[in-house]
């Protein structure tokens, strides 16, 4: 092989391992310990949703008022379709008039109290890694809109997430241009650097154990302006509180989830319906004084 051959290879090898170092990749390392240790809480809660099918997945849908009810898209902790979290959406959707669809995107093997917390580290990571946004949740996360613009006729939509989820947001707020409005509760493996990205209004909803996330929020407001974010971080809560860890006999965690509820039903109810040209008031629980 010739001098200009192997220089070639090289720049090619160089070229490559730059973008894999640069790859949107859920980092475990920066994912808080009590997420990869805590395990779900359970439930005697029956769901009040009903199941459908798109294509190979399925989707829990919660009640709606009607088909004017807005779509809001959720995307579920690493626990899967725990009746936990279904009982936390179904509240939100309740409370806010909306139609809260939450998509499988695991297909049925969530981990589960067997499988969790992993003995390797590694196992999670390549777990998390098979789940990506690149790999399959961008491509079922368009599907699932294109369905319901069909079905509903709408062509703005909300969108949030819990831990993995939350991160999977970040991803669709950057990327989607339906999704209007987005909101995170204590999202795991979101760096500060990903706020640059973001286009659509985002409300941060961390816990105790999620990393400070005001820089992170002091990008979106310079972005988006201050009416397009928010922030508040529920300092008596544990990461997992608004998910399948929902631990509805502790009061913290009740007036957390309560308060969770309410902020994001305001918030999108306010950039769901307003015209965006328009100018209009911010409301004050928006404020990151609130952290």
């Amino acid at each position: 092989m010739s001098i200009s051959m192997f220089a070639i290879v090289g720049a090619i090898a160089l070229n490559f391992l730059l973008v894999l170092a640069h790859s949107p990749v859920y980092d475990v390392k920066i994912v808080p310990e009590t997420c990869k240790k805590s395990m779900p809480v359970q439930t005697n809660y029956k769901p009040l949703g009903t199941t459908r099918k798109l294509g190979d997945m399925d989707i829990y849908e919660t009640p709606y008022r009607n088909k004017a009810s807005q779509v809001v898209l959720f995307v579920y902790d690493i626990f899967g379709f725990h009746n936990n979290t279904k009982q936390n959406i179904d509240n939100l959707a309740a409370e806010g008039n909306f139609r809260i669809v939450m998509p499988d995107y695991l297909r049925g093997k969530p981990l589960t109290e067997s499988s969790f917390p992993p003995k390797d580290e590694k196992e999670l990571q390549n777990y998390l890694e098979s789940h990506s946004w690149e790999k399959h949740i961008k491509k079922d996360t368009m599907a699932v809109l294109e369905e319901y613009k069909k079905v509903t006729g709408q062509n703005k939509f909300g969108m949030f997430g819990n831990c993995w989820g939350g991160r999977m947001t970040v991803e669709a707020a950057s990327e989607l241009p339906e999704i209007k409005a987005s909101a995170i509760v204590h999202p795991s493996s979101v760096t500060t650097e990903m706020a640059k990205k973001v286009k659509a209004p985002l409300f941060l909803l961390p816990s105790q154990d999620e990393p400070d996330m005001i820089p992170f929020f002091n990008i979106l407001r310079d972005r988006l302006g201050r009416c397009n974010t928010g922030h508040r971080r529920f300092v008596d809560a544990p990461h997992g509180f608004m998910g399948a860890r929902s631990n509805y006999s502790d009061p913290a965690q009740v007036k957390a989830i309560k308060e969770t509820t309410a902020i994001i039903s305001k918030f999108f109810q306010e950039e769901l319906s307003i015209n965006s040209t328009s100018l209009r008031k911010c409301s004050n629980y928006r404020s990151p004084g609130l952290a």
